[in-house]
């Protein structure tokens, strides 16, 4: 999300999809991800930020 932030259709594209997900299936999973209490926890700071 840090490289491509929401376009789903570049992440398409990206070497490491090995699973070859469609932009839809990608965006359901950050949608999921992005749901859960601990998101902001998850998700790596800037170091300003520490």
């Amino acid at each position: 999300m840090e490289k491509y932030g929401d376009n789903y259709k570049e992440m398409t594209k990206d070497p490491k999809n090995v699973y070859q997900m469609t932009w839809k299936q990608i965006r359901a999973k950050i949608v999921t991800f992005k749901s859960i209490k601990a998101y902001e926890h998850l998700m790596p700071r800037p170091i300003a930020d520490l």
